[in-house]
């Protein structure tokens, strides 16, 4: 979207999400999340527009935590173990403008 890819550093380094924790947290990030915040401003969740990232409670998925969905308009695009997902704008509970 932007033409820049902001995870280009990391790509083809890990192929489980503990091992790029791992690969994050040896370049002095505490998750994905904090990656997010260093590369995009934070917005409050109520301007979020298609397109911006926003964070979400993952609590019920198996491995839990926050993650990271796409805003589109009043739902919000998750990856999943099991696929594509949606789940609803008002459960994001951070957002960043991707610019």
């Amino acid at each position: 979207m932007t033409g820049v890819d902001p995870a280009m550093e990391w790509r083809r380094r890990y192929t489980t999400l503990q091992g790029g924790l791992r690969v994050l947290r040896r370049a002095g990030f505490r998750d994905h999340i904090e990656v997010v915040a260093t590369q995009f401003p934070e917005i409050p969740v109520s301007e979020a527009l298609p397109g911006d990232l926003v964070v979400i409670d993952a609590d019920d998925d198996p491995d839990p935590g926050p993650a990271l969905g796409v805003m589109q308009g009043a739902a919000i695009y998750v990856l999943r173990p099991d696929g594509l997902g949606l789940m609803p704008r008002n459960v994001a509970a951070r957002a960043f403008r991707v610019t």
